[in-house]
């Protein structure tokens, strides 16, 4: 007779998944809903965060933001006729090349505020999107 999987063990791997997922959502949402020139414990919040998620690896996995990231290091946008035909994604970061800088090895991108105030804003990547919007429409 084979062995069968224990349904305890099976629904305990899976909540310490989902547990995993969670925190690392909510670790991303604090990196991206952070301010630039924070208090020193949300520096120090942050630091653990960055233990979590590596933003710099995640941006770096995506290959239209390793794109972006090469030509605002480089300070170069690229011709119009170079990324038209590569769709509305890159365009995006075309559009607002001079918005878009690093720090600390993340893309990072200027968004006016209601007070029309520039903020400093983490562009998370695709792959994490999901991750963010639930944890800021449930968190709230």
């Amino acid at each position: 007779m084979p062995c069968q999987e224990d349904p305890g063990k099976k629904q305990t791997a899976n909540t310490r998944t989902e547990k995993k997922y969670q925190e690392k959502c909510t670790a991303l949402v604090r990196t991206i809903t952070s301010q630039p020139n924070s208090q020193t414990n949300e520096e120090q919040e942050l630091f653990a965060v960055e233990r979590l998620v590596n933003m710099a690896e995640e941006q770096r996995k995506e290959e239209i933001l390793r794109d972006v990231i090469s030509w605002v290091e480089r300070g170069n946008k690229p011709e119009w006729q170079d990324i038209s035909k590569q769709g509305q994604n890159i365009e995006h970061y075309w559009h607002n090349f001079d918005l878009l800088e690093i720090e600390n090895e993340k893309l990072l991108q200027k968004v006016p505020n209601e007070k029309h105030v520039l903020m400093r804003l983490i562009v998370d990547p695709e792959s994490l999107r999901k991750c963010v919007f639930e944890q800021l429409h449930s968190s709230q």
